[in-house]
């Protein structure tokens, strides 16, 4: 007797400590869930930092665009008449060039293109030449239109060297009078840089 009553309280005894190690396992995965849950903490930690480093990048595109600003600020002008009208880049090529079947050579041309104030094209040019003989001449040209268009008109000037102004890279003109050879001359003056 006695030793099947000890049998039976060892049995109860015996489930208890199984019950215990199973609940010591669920203790180690409540631990783990912790150290889980952390994980995207650190995970958002280093999305955090590329995002910091794209304000960063973003900076120098800031600066840029405060470049570019200023660049645009600095709008070169030619007064024509009484109008004055905003240009584009002056393209020039300080270079002696052959004049096709006219003889000599173009030592200086520069152009630029502006709208005036009806939305028409307005087309600067400018040439220096050099004759076989060595007369050198400046010629200046504003054509305003579609050169195609009933409305365009072409406005000239010839002169000896000096009309215009050729610097290193520049052009400059005070007052030289254009005519369309139909209407009263049409004074032009521009101080412009070659772009």
């Amino acid at each position: 007797m006695n030793v099947k009553t000890r049998w039976w309280m060892a049995a109860p005894l015996a489930a208890a400590l199984v019950v215990a190690a199973c609940g010591g396992d669920d203790d180690d995965d409540a631990t783990a869930a912790p150290e889980a849950s952390e994980a995207p903490v650190a995970t958002a930690e280093a999305t955090a930092e590329p995002e910091a480093e794209a304000e960063v990048t973003a900076e120098p595109e800031a600066e840029a665009e405060t470049g570019d600003q200023d660049t645009s600020g600095t709008a070169a002008v030619v007064v024509f008449g009484d109008e004055e009208i905003a240009m584009g880049a002056l393209l020039c090529y300080f270079e002696e060039q052959p004049r096709a079947g006219l003889g000599g050579v173009f030592t200086h041309t520069a152009q630029a293109q502006g709208t005036n104030e009806a939305g028409a094209a307005v087309i600067l040019d400018l040439t220096r030449t050099r004759d076989e003989d060595g007369t050198v001449g400046d010629q200046l040209t504003v054509d305003v239109g579609d050169p195609r268009g009933e409305d365009f008109v072409g406005y000239r000037a010839t002169g000896p060297e000096g009309m215009v102004t050729f610097g290193e890279a520049t052009v400059a003109a005070d007052g030289v009078e254009v005519t369309d050879f139909e209407s009263d001359p049409v004074p032009v003056s521009f101080d412009l840089a070659c772009g």
